[in-house]
């Protein structure tokens, strides 16, 4: 049974992603061609129950493989401020009430990210998702890869079970 990895690599987003694929599949001897995406963009991998799901910020990328599926990360840098409008547009009324910080706002805004990519539904789902009174489980690894990238990351993974994977570093 697959061990549930994340690979985390540094330098350009575009290049890096093509990079941790390739590694990841050929790590489980998965050809690159069975990775497939939706018509939303969340990728899959063909005739498989493996979850896969791709996240990068700040010349970071991090590829989640999971033995189950539906899976979905991200991360994001804290800065010093947030688009303002944001909340606005996409954060239920519970989620706003609990913004005081940039650090808040990213919390709120990764949770609702890593849901989207696990669901597949795309920027236009997080307004209908309130991840106050969320039924699925976030993991939070931001410590860890905050500690791995002396960056300061927001990280989690949202699915259905609890997931602590073994992180690699390419």
């Amino acid at each position: 049974m697959l061990t549930p990895i994340l690979y985390l690599a540094f330098g350009n987003e575009k290049e890096v992603s093509e990079r941790l694929k390739n590694i990841a599949l050929s790590s489980l001897e998965i050809p690159l061609s069975n990775l497939e995406y939706t018509e939303k963009g969340k990728p899959f991998i063909k005739n498989s129950d493996i979850g896969i799901s791709i996240t990068h910020d700040s010349n970071t990328v991090a590829l989640l493989l999971a033995p189950f599926s539906p899976v979905g990360i991200d991360m994001q840098e804290i800065t010093d401020e947030y688009p303002e409008r944001v909340p606005d547009r996409f954060f239920s009324k519970n989620e706003r009430l609990l913004i005081s910080s940039p650090s808040d706002f990213f919390k709120i805004w990764c949770k609702k990210e890593s849901y989207v990519k696990m669901t597949g539904d795309g920027i236009s789902g997080m307004s209908s998702f309130d991840s106050t009174k969320s039924n699925c489980i976030f993991t939070d690894l931001s410590n860890e890869i905050s500690k791995i990238t002396k960056k300061n990351f927001i990280f989690f993974i949202c699915s259905n079970k609890k997931i602590y994977p073994d992180i690699i570093i390419v």
